[in-house]
Order: structure tokens, then sequence, then C-alpha cells
């Protein structure tokens, strides 16, 4: 296990994240003085929605960095490329059934109804088709970022998305001095930032280790169902993820319109900067883990889960000290003041610490295939419904869709640590 390898990869990406809390504060007061409240809104909640296409991979891309990690360990190079090859075949294959299905199911779909839009003429169903195709295509490329968390380069996924983010801010800047507010712009711009960049770093991959590039010769259908097994055991706990975490946006459009949605993707998006630096600074540690595995190195994987632990203290009293100046920060960032739902600050803080604690424990789950899947079904089953009831029969509003997530993600704050110890248990009496 090369420690140095490891914190370097982490320092990086930290620094990475920090550029990209900068550019993302950028982002959003340009992107809402040139859409709108309504029209930020709408963009809010499509980008919720198309987050969905992700977990149609079945979990390939999870599989693969597991197995890719393991192999890439022992030194296996043409097991390697096999893995890397299926995958990107395999993905290919279900991201374009994905296009086709959704697009022509979208060309049928009153969006404006749906996501409660009343004072907008941009054509919605066109916005999210474009969206579809672009997300489908390069999620098929962004298994480079799979292959490089396996070889212990997880900066180069922190690069990656901070030349993204560079790209969009750069992006909506030159259209809101050129063009009026336009949804179908705005999805082109985010669209081409990530496949550029994409691409880039695939050519670069393949270039610089040529043994791993990916070939329809080297395709092992035994290699694809081994990845698929694995992938789909992740892609029960990403499900539930999906409903967690994704599905607020769209209910507060529904019952009380994109308006209100603004409101809370404002608070959400500033807070979630704290949770994405530290999610980047312990990412690395997923596939380290899955190395220590490999080698059975019980002592590094007990000590690294105090590190993380130790991570979340300065990084939880940082949510604290935002919660406390976040209406001057607010009015400040985006030079408007905004009618922020009371409740909804202090939620949000207590949503993120939970959020950290999670998020610190699923890199040492993932790394180690502790797949959870009841917990998991458990969150995802519980959220939609408790969201609603605290929402609209305790009419709590927007707070009680955000209480709800926090009820549920509390399930696995507090089940998760205790089937990780007792995992150890049962690996310190094996070795």
């Amino acid at each position: 296990m090369n420690s140095k390898k490891i914190v370097k990869s982490m320092t990086i990406s930290g620094i990475c994240k920090l550029l990209s809390v900068a550019l993302s504060f950028i982002y959003v007061p340009i992107a809402m003085k040139y859409l709108g409240e309504e029209r930020y809104g709408v963009w809010a909640v499509i980008l919720s929605v198309l987050s969905w296409i992700e977990y149609m991979d079945i979990g390939i891309g999870n599989g693969l960095r597991n197995r890719l990690t393991e192999q890439l360990g022992k030194n296996n190079l043409r097991e390697s490329r096999e893995l890397i090859s299926s995958a990107y075949i395999l993905l290919t294959c279900i991201m374009l059934g994905v296009a086709v299905v959704l697009c022509s199911i979208c060309v049928f779909i009153d969006f404006q109804n749906i996501l409660n839009i009343h004072y907008i003429e941009d054509n919605i169903n066109l916005v999210i088709i474009i969206s579809i195709l672009f997300t489908t295509v390069n999620f098929v490329f962004s298994l480079c970022k799979s292959i490089m968390f396996s070889m212990q380069k997880a900066q180069g996924v922190a690069v990656i998305g901070v030349l993204i983010q560079l790209s969009t801010v750069i992006g909506i800047i030159v259209v809101s001095k050129t063009t009026k507010a336009d949804l179908i712009v705005v999805s082109f711009v985010y669209g081409l930032s990530n496949l550029f960049f994409i691409l880039l770093y695939n050519i670069s991959i393949f270039v610089a280790n040529p043994y791993l590039r990916p070939s329809y010769k080297y395709y092992n259908s035994t290699k694809a169902k081994e990845t698929i097994s694995l992938g789909l055991r992740f892609l029960l706990i990403q499900l539930a993820a999906l409903v967690l975490f994704s599905t607020d946006n769209l209910i507060i459009s529904n019952l009380y319109g994109p308006t209100y949605v603004t409101y809370y993707s404002v608070v959400n998006k500033a807070f979630m900067v704290i949770a994405t630096a530290y999610n980047a600074i312990v990412t690395p540690l997923w596939s380290a883990f899955t190395l220590a595995k490999t080698e059975n190195n019980i002592e590094w994987i007990k000590k690294t889960i105090c590190k993380i632990k130790i991570y979340m203290i300065p990084i939880s009293f940082l949510a604290i000290f935002l919660g406390i100046i976040f209406r001057p920060f607010s009015k400040l960032w985006l030079q408007k003041e905004l009618d922020y739902p009371v409740g909804l600050i202090p939620l949000m803080v207590i949503y993120i610490i939970i959020y950290i604690w999670c998020a610190g424990y699923s890199m040492v789950t993932n790394g180690l295939e502790m797949i959870n899947i009841s917990v998991a079904v458990l969150q995802g089953i519980i959220n939609i419904p408790l969201s609603l009831f605290l929402a609209e029969v305790l009419k709590l509003n927007i707070c009680g869709v955000l209480l709800g997530s926090i009820g549920a993600m509390g399930i696995s704050a507090i089940i998760i640590p205790l089937k990780v110890e007792k995992h150890i248990l049962i690996m310190e009496k094996r070795k």
C-alpha cells in the first residue's frame, strides 16, 4: 500500500475541490441572473432528473473500478484490458438503448405540467432530449474515471471536474452576454463542456497506457458478467441514493413550483460544496480500501477509518459556521436577498453533517465490497412518503421535504458503522 501516493492524490483532489468551490460560487449568480429564478429552478430540476441516467448502467462503472483495482494490483494486464473493453462495449449498448427509449418517451410527456411551469415559453421537451443525448454519450466515456481510480490516480478525476466546471462558467458568461435567457443554449453549454474534456482524458489515458486500450477483440463475456454481478449490487445502493438525493427538487417543484426549487437549490448548492470537498478528499480511499482488502492489510484499514472520522470534525464545524453566516453571505454572493423559508438553513446544516458521516463510511463499504442492500432499500422506501408527510400533512413545506431526507439518511448513519466494525472483526479472525 503506497500511502504517500494516496496522500498526494487526496491533497491534489482537495486543492481541485477548492477551485471547484470558487467556480461554483461564480456560476450560480451568473446562471441565475441569465435564466431568472424560475428558469434556474427548472434547470436545477432537469439536472437532478438527468442524474438518474447514471443509475441505468447496472453498476458497470463501480464494478469495473473494484475489479480493475484488484487486477492491476496483481499486475494482470491482459485481464485488465478485458475488463475495460467489456465495460466500454457493454455500457455503449446500454446507453444507446437508454437514449432511444428516453428520447422517444419525452416526446409525449407534458413537462410544463409536471414541473408546474406557468411563465416559461422554452421548449422544455427539447431541452431534456438534448440533455439526455449528451448525458448518455458522456456517461460511456466517463468510464475513464473508473480507470483512473483503479490506477490510484483519483486526482485526475478531480482535475477533469475543475476543467469541466471552468468551461461551463466561461460558456455561461459568454452566452449571457450574447443571447437572451434560453435553456436550450444552457443545455448545449453544459453538455459540450462535459463531452470535450471527457474525450480528451480518454485519449490521454489510452495513449499513455496502450496496454489498457479497449478493443472489441478483448471483449470477454465472462469478465462482463463478473463486472455486472458486482455492479448490480452497487446499483441497488445507487438507486436508493437516487431516491434519497435526487428527488427533493422534483417534489418541491411539483408541490410548490420552480421558484421554491431555487430557494432550496441555492442553499443546498452552497452547503454541498462542503460535502463535495470532503468527498473529494476521501474518494481516493475507495480504491485504496479495495487494494488493502486484496493485500489483507487489516491494520491499514483500521487506521484509515479512524483518520476518516478525524477528517469529519473540521468539516462539520465548517458546516455550522456556514449556517451561522449564510444569510448575509448569500446576499453578498447572489447580489440579491432571497426569501428562504424559516428552518431551511439549520436543517441543511444537520443534513450535511449526516451526509459527510455517511459519505466517509461509504468509501469503506464500497472498497471492502460490503453491499448493504437492506439498509439502502429501507432508505429508498421511506424517503418520499416521509418527505410528503412532513411537507403536506404537517405543513412543514420544503423544510419537511428536507427533514424527510434527513430521517432516511439517519438510518445508514447509525447502522453502517456498526456493520463495518463487525466486518473488520470477521476479517481479523480469518487472517
